[in-house]
């Protein structure tokens, strides 16, 4: 049952990490269009905070995935894996 729950949870980081990234990437273009204004900080100090969830989303998978890789139907999985002699 862990490996089916994290799977979906896996597929849903996945998707708000593509969302994130995307999101990053907007903001960026806002605030360089936005540079030479005086009033820029907010869509600066909102890139920030995009960058820093996307930080967050992507460590979160990472241990997700390592958690995966210990469990033991991904040990099974990859026995299977190994070519027989």
């Amino acid at each position: 049952m862990f490996e089916h729950d994290a799977y979906r949870k896996l597929a849903t980081f996945n998707g708000l990490i593509v969302d994130a990234r995307d999101r990053v990437e907007q903001q960026k273009e806002r605030v360089l269009s936005q540079a030479d204004q005086a009033t820029c900080a907010p869509a600066v100090a909102l890139l920030k905070e995009l960058q820093r969830t996307l930080r967050v989303l992507t460590h979160h998978r990472g241990a997700l995935i390592r958690r995966l890789i210990q469990s033991p139907s991904w040990l099974e999985y990859q026995q299977g894996l190994q070519p027989r002699s």
